[in-house]
């Protein structure tokens, strides 16, 4: 992905891992001697998202100095609310 940095999607990986280690430890399963991982989901969750909100701003300042702002910045948020707010594709027949 251009404009992609690795070390921070690398530490969002790191955010998830706390959340499921604390998810496992506080379904009663010790995955390592010595450490209690039941607190840290919280953090795991803070850094993820802040870690996200950053990336997002990020690529979307770049694209923005890129192109002309005004399309740019509806042609960005109409894609993000798709994103968001899938629409069904087609409807299911019973």
């Amino acid at each position: 992905m251009p404009g992609e940095v690795k070390a921070l999607t690398g530490l969002r990986g790191l955010a998830v891992l706390f959340v499921l280690f604390s998810h496992v430890n506080k379904a009663g399963f010790m995955l390592f001697d010595g450490f209690d991982f039941s607190g840290s989901g919280r953090y795991g969750v803070f850094i993820f998202f802040v870690l996200s909100a950053y990336l997002l701003t990020r690529q979307f300042i770049e694209q923005a100095r890129e192109l002309d702002f005004l399309p740019h910045v509806t042609s960005y948020f109409f894609k993000r609310l798709l994103r968001i707010c899938n629409p069904p594709k087609k409807p299911r027949e019973f």
